[in-house]
């Protein structure tokens, strides 16, 4: 019996964390590597891929198979795919800041909302 169980898919081992990047940024942007201080595993998408469910749903089952235990976005522009992509795969995504929205709704006073 193998000790290590390996993934197919994988191209490499050790990504917590997928990325679906429609563009990179600069240092502190989700889109840059280098505002981690751990390896993460990015899928590039065009800013006129965003439109495309299928793509992004398939960009997310891409890094799913790779092994990556999350995955968040790079932009607001993703969100309409949030509930899709979440569907897709069996980790939690998180692709845009809106969809933290009803946590963080969920943190102020009823008279402040």
């Amino acid at each position: 019996m193998p000790k290590y169980v390996t993934r197919p898919a994988a191209e490499s081992y050790g990504y917590a964390i997928g990325i679906l990047a429609i563009d990179g940024g600069e240092p502190g942007d989700v889109g840059n590597p280098s505002s981690y201080s751990y390896p993460v595993l990015y899928r590039s998408l065009h800013p006129g891929d965003v439109a495309e469910e299928d793509l992004v749903i398939g960009l997310a089952r891409e890094l799913f198979a790779c092994g990556v235990r999350a995955i968040g976005g790079t932009g607001g522009s993703l969100f309409r795919h949030q509930r899709a992509v979440a569907a897709a795969v069996d980790i939690p995504v998180c692709l845009s800041p809106v969809a933290c929205m009803p946590m963080v709704a969920a943190t102020f006073l009823p008279s402040v909302q």
